[in-house]
């Protein structure tokens, strides 16, 4: 019976170890006008991804409290995953920064652009 415990907590402590998490990334140069091409990644990882021509991707996250990098024809825009979230909206022109949780707002921002 106590090796039977001992089995279910480590493969639980692996499993909670192993598991990432997938965001949604939305981005658009203005109001329903997609950014395709933009660089989504990880800081300090190889970790990738690139908006399609609908300006969406996925992106899966390796580790809570990651910084985000945002880049496309030179400007490039970093910022913290929240906490929970499941999906990103990013307006350019806007500067609007969004970060939703099973599709609920939780955190609202205004993005600095780094070479513009």
């Amino acid at each position: 019976m106590r090796s039977l415990l001992i089995f279910v907590v480590l493969f639980t402590t692996l499993t909670g170890i192993a598991q990432t998490n997938s965001v949604k990334f939305k981005i658009e140069e203005d109001v329903n006008v997609p950014l395709s091409g933009a660089t989504i990644r990880e800081e300090g990882s190889k970790n990738a991804t690139t908006t399609g021509p609908d300006g969406e991707a996925e992106l899966k996250i390796t580790a809570s409290g990651q910084t985000i990098v945002v880049s496309f024809m030179g400007p490039q825009i970093q910022f913290p995953l929240y906490k929970g979230t499941d999906s990103v909206y990013l307006n350019l022109n806007k500067r609007k920064l969004i970060f939703y949780k099973e599709g609920k707002k939780i955190k609202k921002i205004k993005p600095t652009f780094n070479g513009i």
